[in-house]
């Protein structure tokens, strides 16, 4: 698209392109930098982050904070975190189980943290899918997330959360926008 005067765009074809024709194009239009001459979206780190890099990435939100959170270990692909338990996570005080939320919350940023190693930063969530598996009650958190598939424009991880003595209490996976920010 050209720039013309006021701001305005003015397209530089005006017919109706393929949904091929337009991918083709907007591949070819795509800046080509170190990693992306196969055309993927982001480029793979080289280096592996330690463990402190993300968690000092992971901590830059509040939310993130609240949780507790510190990161146990990275991998190629692979992330395990530890959620500090709080009182304010639980929805049932006569039972004393933590609401589901906070489950699925930390399934979902396990997921997209396992990305890390490959983006080198957090990605949007496009979907995610939660299975309950039993009630989380009293007790820290062990989150460990993997990547099923790194994609040039969305991946796939997964993850599993587990009470200190190791029951599953929830399990889910995510698809992560993995394209480079404009």
């Amino acid at each position: 698209m050209d720039m013309i005067q006021e701001g305005t765009l003015k397209p530089v074809i005006d017919k109706e392109l393929s949904l091929e024709e337009a991918a083709e194009g907007l591949r070819m239009m795509r800046p080509r930098g170190h990693g992306q001459d196969r055309g993927d979206a982001v480029s793979e780190t080289t280096t592996l982050p330690t463990a402190a890099e993300i968690e000092e990435k992971l901590l830059k939100g509040p939310f993130h904070q609240w949780l507790g959170l510190k990161v146990l270990s990275v991998g190629d692909g692979t992330i395990e975190l530890k959620a500090t338990w709080r009182p304010e996570m639980v929805v049932n005080a006569e039972r004393g189980y933590m609401h589901g939320g906070i489950l699925a919350t930390l399934v979902d940023l396990t997921a997209d943290w396992a990305l890390v190693s490959k983006t080198g930063r957090g990605v949007p969530t496009v979907d995610l899918r939660v299975d309950y598996h039993r009630a989380g009650m009293q007790g820290d958190l062990i989150a460990k997330g993997k990547v099923v598939k790194f994609g040039s424009t969305l991946s796939v991880a997964e993850a599993e959360i587990l009470s200190e003595d190791g029951k599953l209490l929830a399990s889910g996976r995510g698809v992560y926008m993995t394209a480079s920010p404009k």
